[in-house]
Formats: C-alpha cells, sequence, structure tokens
C-alpha cells in the first residue's frame, strides 16, 4: 500500500495503481486503500472508475472522502458538496488532510489552507506528511501560503526541493519525471 500511496505522490500512476491494487488483493477489507485507487484514477481522469473505488471503499469515513474528491474532480459540485458537509459534520476531528484534499479539488485555496491549519493546529500527523498527498502540492505550490505552512512543518518548500532533486540526480529522476 505505502509503495502506491508514495508512487501516487510522485505522479507515477500506472504504477501506483498496480501497487494500489496489489494491496487491494492482498488485504480486501483494509482501510483506505481503494480511497488511494480513487485519487490515482483521478490524477489519470478515469473518473468512471475513480467512483467505483469510492464506492467500494470499505471504510465509511474513507468512503466519504474519496466520494467528495471524485464528485469535485468530476465537476459535480451538488453530490461533492453533500459529501463535503457529511465529512465535516462527521469527521472533521481527524480528516484535516483529507478535507484539505477535497477543498482543493473544489477549487477553493483559502479552505484547503484553514484545514491545513487546523491539521497543524491539532498536530495532525496527515499534514507533516503533505508531499505524501497527490493533490495540494501539485495544485496549491505557487500560492505563498503553502511555503509558511511547509516552513512551520521545518519542511522544504517545492522549489527548494526541485533545485535539491537537479544538484543531486538520483535513480528515480528519469522515472519521476
Amino acid at each position: 500500500f505505502y509503495t502506491g500511496q508514495f508512487l501516487l505522490a510522485m505522479g507515477r500512476l500506472d504504477e501506483a495503481e498496480a501497487e494500489l491494487r496489489r494491496a487491494i488483493d492482498l488485504q480486501p477489507a483494509a482501510e483506505a486503500f481503494r480511497m488511494y485507487l480513487a485519487m490515482a484514477y483521478i490524477k489519470q481522469g478515469r473518473f468512471d472508475q475513480a467512483l467505483l473505488a469510492a464506492k467500494a471503499e470499505p471504510a465509511a469515513a474513507s468512503q466519504r472522502a474519496a466520494l467528495a474528491m471524485v464528485y469535485f474532480a468530476r465537476g459535480d459540485k451538488a453530490p461533492g458538496e453533500a459529501q463535503l458537509a457529511q465529512i465535516i459534520r462527521l469527521d472533521a476531528n481527524f480528516s484535516f488532510i483529507l478535507i484539505a484534499d477535497i477543498y482543493t479539488l473544489r477549487g477553493d485555496a483559502d479552505q484547503a489552507f484553514a484545514w491545513l491549519d487546523r491539521g497543524l493546529a491539532a498536530r495532525d500527523p496527515g499534514v507533516s506528511a503533505i508531499y505524501e498527498d497527490p493533490f495540494i502540492i501539485p495544485t496549491l505550490r505557487k500560492d505563498p501560503r503553502l511555503a509558511v505552512l511547509l516552513k512551520k512543518l521545518g519542511l522544504p518548500t517545492p522549489d527548494e526541493v526541485d533545485a535539491q532533486r537537479a544538484s543531486k540526480p538520483s535513480a528515480f529522476a528519469s522515472k519521476a519525471e
């Protein structure tokens, strides 16, 4: 599962999909595996498959988040808003990064940052793993609030990461680009 999650964050979508499918085969009832598969499908623009994966997610909170992401990614605002309202009502105390993802896909950077800040204040480990997230950094990297948040977390900015990669080519560089 974690390999698929990391590949997804790196943008290696076909490999991420294969790893996430393998993880689901090994642990069909595992929480969030299908949510991450839905995220991979969203990144590929395969919204019908993303919706199927989201609906098959066995954990209720992860299913709500996956459905909201799919709906907003494919432009279905009304069901996305309904799912988002449920998530905020039921899962707001532990789904900070996922709610930020949903707002990112919805195109609402202000609310995405508000939820990231809430997660930071609550010491949510998901926020500190922001570079493992497939939506926030790629979508919000030009927003100056991201650099501020990353500095609070003690993490480099995307530009600093890019500069470091350029100065130290790795075995993964050609595959990641």
